[in-house]
């Protein structure tokens, strides 16, 4: 679930509301969801201390997060932070990292045309 691309320079609090709105809208169906941070696509990142506000708020329903942000300093952070979630990346550069430093792999469109350099990676954390 990324953030709507419309709410460019809201503020963390209006990116709450907005998150708070659509999980109160699904009700119990609000469950097992991966937030989607792909700031080059909707121009607003997810921040970190929001996605932990979220889970404090709405204990299980989220069920982690997919980083396509390309930065690996945030994808890091967010490992750190939110370890304990399943953390997917969605920029390959980063995978064998990620995976290394605890991240579950990747939701990949590469691994279309490279699957074993792919599945090497997301297993081992191989990156040769």
């Amino acid at each position: 679930l990324a953030p709507p691309s419309y709410f460019k320079n809201v503020g963390e609090d209006g990116l709450f509301g907005w998150f708070s709105a659509v999980f109160a809208a699904l009700g119990p169906l609000a469950r097992g969801i991966l937030l989607y941070n792909i700031p080059s696509v909707t121009m607003v990142p997810l921040p970190l201390t929001l996605i932990g506000r979220l889970c404090a708020a709405f204990p299980g329903v989220i069920a982690g997060v997919k980083d396509s942000g390309g930065d690996w300093s945030y994808s890091e952070a967010l490992l750190r932070a939110h370890g304990d979630m399943v953390i997917l990346i969605g920029d390959e550069r980063h995978l064998a990292r990620s995976v290394r430093q605890g991240g579950q792999g990747a939701i990949s469109g590469m691994a279309n045309f490279v699957t074993g350099e792919i599945r090497a990676m997301a297993e081992d954390g191989r990156d040769d």
